[in-house]
Formats: C-alpha cells, structure tokens, sequence
C-alpha cells in the first residue's frame, strides 16, 4: 500500500556505532531509518527521500521507500536477470558461446552480491554458477548440497 503521509526527522547521530549517522522517516506513522558512515551521505539520502516527497511520489507503507525507489527495488536481482539472459540466449548460441557466457557470468556475479557474510568458496561458488545456474541443460537436475548451497546464498 502506498501513503504521502509521510514525515522526516533530522539526522541522528550514534557514536560508537560502525554506521553513526541515521535517517529517519515516518509513513503512516511507521518509522523507517537508514544509517550510513559519513554524515555527507546520509544527508544525501534523506534529500532524496524529500525530494521525492516534494515531487508528490506515494511512499511504500511496508519498505518505506518512494514509489521510485520501491519500483527499482522490486525489478529484480542481478542473479534473476542473468537467469533470464542466459534462458534468452541459450536455444540459438553455440556450445562455446554458451561456455563463454556461462564463465564471464560466473566470475561477475560474485563480486555484484550485496552482502558477502556466509560466502562460500569462491571455487566451488564460480563452478555452482557456471555448470548449474548459467547451464540450461540442467535446469531439471538436482545439484549436489554445495552446489545447491552456493545458488541459495547467491539467489
């Protein structure tokens, strides 16, 4: 559900914290916060979200973010897209076309993952990803437990 009640607070500052400097916001009474390590870049994201107040976008009542920000969001993952690339391409490439794209992609992917906590080898992670996710021939297969491991982590 989307709301324009939407309120904003200053910038909180928390010392001792990794992420000291906080932006917070209210829509339809909700509290949403945000915390970043310089105070520079947290005053820009607050201007954003009231810029996008300003504008007249909806907030979302759930994230909390503007309507454009919440759109963006919901587009999807790198992971999902490549997915979808590789699906796209696959029928009609060459068997080394489709080993080049498999290979570029899977070195790629790792590094584009927002968080690398729980990250698992990053051999075993590349030969997940080349040989099972970016390899359409086994979209019907069960993968071994590490191999199905490292997609979870990815996805």
């Amino acid at each position: 559900m989307m709301s324009y009640k939407v309120r904003f607070w200053s910038i909180r500052v928390m010392k001792g914290r990794q992420r000291p400097y906080g932006v917070r916001w209210l829509v339809e009474g909700k509290e949403f916060s945000e915390w970043f390590i310089g105070r520079t870049l947290a005053d820009n994201y607050r201007s954003e979200l009231m810029q996008a107040a300003k504008r007249g976008e909806p907030f979302d009542t759930v994230t909390g973010l503007p309507e454009s920000q919440f759109r963006q969001q919901q587009a999807g993952t790198w992971y999902e897209h490549t997915r979808a690339f590789v699906a796209m391409r696959w029928p009609g490439a060459p068997a080394k076309t489709r080993s080049t794209i498999a290979d570029c992609l899977a070195v790629v992917t790792p590094v584009l993952v927002a968080s690398q906590k729980g990250a698992p080898d990053i051999r075993v992670l590349r030969r997940s990803l080349s040989s099972w996710a970016f390899n359409m021939t086994r979209n019907d297969q069960t993968p071994p437990s590490d191999v199905a491991a490292a997609l979870k982590w990815v996805r």
